[in-house]
């Protein structure tokens, strides 16, 4: 929750630069594919999972924030799989070449890797335009792409 709190509080900083290129907001549009994918999939099969997938991600949310304060152990969340550490964590451990930041020179260089890191895998989305007017179709995917409409 910190994170993204934080990262709301960032496009404040960004403001002067979107009002005047409001285009470069689609540069995080790769934050959108794990809802695109996990609703077009089941629509496909005749499933609108729509409400019950937000209503489920909230509760888990929910769920996970309890149990993290409930608990005694500097483990607040859940421990990620070995695999999906080193896989998100490559970048850090590639730009830093130690596995931690201990200097505040170190966390601006993973904030920036992280960054590019995030642009890279929007490019798609924002050379093809796909998907068309994220925000404003967000309400009605999937059933306004083919081969529903």
């Amino acid at each position: 929750m910190s994170l993204l709190a934080g990262l709301g509080l960032l496009r404040v900083v960004w403001m002067p630069i979107i009002d005047n290129y409001p285009a470069l907001l689609r540069f995080g549009d790769v934050a959108f594919v794990p809802y695109l994918v996990s609703v077009y999939l089941p629509a496909l099969a005749g499933f609108d999972i729509r409400v019950a997938l937000v209503y489920g991600i909230l509760g888990a949310g929910i769920l996970l924030f309890t149990a993290g304060t409930f608990t005694s152990s500097t483990l607040f969340l859940l421990p990620l799989p070995r695999l999906v550490s080193r896989i998100v964590s490559a970048p850090m451990r590639w730009s830093l070449r130690k596995n931690w930041p201990t200097a505040g020179r170190d966390v601006v260089v993973v904030f920036a890797v992280y960054t590019g890191v995030t642009i890279l895998m929007s490019m798609p989305f924002v050379l093809l335009d796909w998907p068309p007017r994220v925000q404003a179709m967000l309400h009605a995917f999937p059933y306004n792409l083919p081969p529903f409409r």
